[in-house]
């Protein structure tokens, strides 16, 4: 059998929705789906083929993709909830052990969440397509550096795209406002 020359990546890493207690709690609820369509975006294995496309080679491990993006998550999850809770805790509490108004609470924080959720997952397809987020330090675009050198610039340019915890994810929090044309070009292919 012949080596695929496409592979599919998820958006929204498959680690982070077992790392990240708020997308956890989402797919628990059934509010996102680690497998749909459009958290998929199938691109080339094959370095050759990336560079004539002029699309990201996938290939190798996310890991710091998947870090930036639970610590997103991580963020929201963090945020006070009162009582003494955080978002992530009302999330993962069972709403029949909650009041009335920590049960509209916690309904108004999963959609909060979901939204969270489609618009990181779409800004990261979004930087992808781009070609501004590589998904890998092997990248053609960090060729003749050192392993050390590609490192640092792969987790350099990681941080150009979300942001960082300090500045608390501040280019993903502004271009997230940005979505809507992307979405209606994706909308538009979809409806070809």
């Amino acid at each position: 059998m012949a080596n695929a020359v496409m592979q599919a990546h998820h958006g929204l890493l498959q680690d982070v929705g077992i790392r990240s207690d708020v997308l956890a709690a989402l797919i628990a609820d059934g509010r996102f789906s680690i497998d749909a369509p459009d958290n998929l975006l199938f691109l080339p294995n094959d370095t050759t083929l990336a560079q004539a496309s002029g699309t990201v080679r996938h290939a190798g491990n996310h890991a710091p993709v998947g870090d930036a993006q639970k610590a997103i998550f991580d963020e929201f999850g963090r945020r006070d909830a009162g009582g003494g809770k955080t978002y992530a805790d009302l999330m993962g509490e069972n709403p029949a052990t909650l009041t009335e108004a920590e049960r509209t609470l916690r309904s108004q924080i999963f959609d909060q969440a979901e939204a969270l959720a489609a618009d990181l997952r779409d800004y990261t397809n979004k930087a992808i397509i781009d070609g501004r987020l590589t998904l890998t330090k092997t990248d053609p675009k960090y060729a003749g550096m050192t392993d050390a050198a590609a490192d640092a610039a792969w987790h350099a340019d990681i941080e150009r795209v979300y942001g960082s915890a300090a500045d608390g994810f501040s280019e993903f929090q502004t271009e997230r406002q940005a979505l809507s044309a992307f979405r209606a070009e994706d909308d538009a292919i979809e409806a070809a």
